[in-house]
């Protein structure tokens, strides 16, 4: 028969099961074109290959067979365009879910570049940064421990209600005045701004940073390290951010942080 095809050959031609091509007769989305009464073999024609196509398409989206069997059966298209737009709106959603996923990968992977190896050497560097986001909360100038677990879960029950996105970055901000510390504060970074009104809401200006990590048992002599170098620019006041690395998974009682201050016109040697 000119324009038939044998379930088998239709099967190798549009790459899809015969199994799956029975079951789409036995849900009523495509009836092969003739059945052979004598030995129940089914024919395709040619014509509907563009309705297998459609089907698989629509099963890779995630369109089930009743929406699909009731558009088909109906020949309705505006009830078909409904289906695709509902359709549409879920891709198009797990499209943002998948960069969100990639801005947290990325960001993960920028606090785990704070452990290399040239990073960890003790002295200077120069690092670019956009503007960063944050949440804080003000705090002991040495707080604890325990002070800073508080303080993090107040921050975290303001994100939450603010709906602001986390980046995975946070630790404390440090306001010095004659290689003092006058101020300090309990802070984590955010990506969004929620409904934008929250109070607590600051940033980081995008510029280069005067960076220097440290392990954690080597702050002071870290900060003593800045001190001299801002009094070597006749520098008395300062912000210093000390970044909590994620590095205390990995080494709990001597993992990297980073001290980093705002120094757009900064010259020591420079990382990209």
């Amino acid at each position: 028969m000119q324009g038939y095809l044998s379930i088998g050959q239709v099967s190798k031609l549009k790459d899809i099961s015969i199994q799956a091509l029975r079951l789409y007769d036995r849900e009523g989305l495509l009836k092969p074109a003739y059945v052979n009464q004598d030995n129940g073999y089914r024919y395709y024609h040619v014509s509907q290959f563009l309705i297998i196509d459609i089907i698989k398409y629509c099963k890779q989206v995630g369109i089930p067979y009743s929406q699909l069997k009731g558009a088909f059966l109906e020949n309705n298209i505006q009830y078909t365009i409904s289906i695709l737009i509902e359709q549409k709106v879920k891709a198009l959603q797990e499209i943002e879910a998948l960069k969100i996923a990639v801005d947290d990968i990325e960001a993960i992977e920028n606090q785990l570049n704070l452990l290399k190896a040239e990073n960890s050497s003790g002295e200077p560097y120069i690092k670019y940064f956009p503007s960063r986001y944050f949440l804080s909360a003000s705090c002991s100038i040495e707080p604890t421990p325990e002070e800073i677990e508080m303080a993090f879960i107040n921050l975290g029950i303001v994100q939450k209600h603010d709906n602001l996105k986390g980046t995975f970055e946070s630790g404390l901000i440090h306001s010095i005045e004659n290689q003092t510390i006058k101020e300090s504060q309990v802070y984590t970074c955010v990506k969004n701004f929620g409904n934008k009104k929250s109070k607590l809401i600051k940033f980081f200006p995008k510029g280069n940073y005067l960076c220097l990590n440290y392990k954690t048992p080597d702050k002071q002599y870290a900060l003593k390290k800045l001190y001299d170098f801002l009094l070597a620019k006749n520098i008395n006041n300062a912000t210093i951010i000390d970044i909590e690395s994620i590095g205390y998974i990995f080494y709990p009682h001597h993992y990297l942080r980073s001290l980093q201050i705002f120094f757009p016109d900064v010259s020591t040697k420079s990382e990209e």
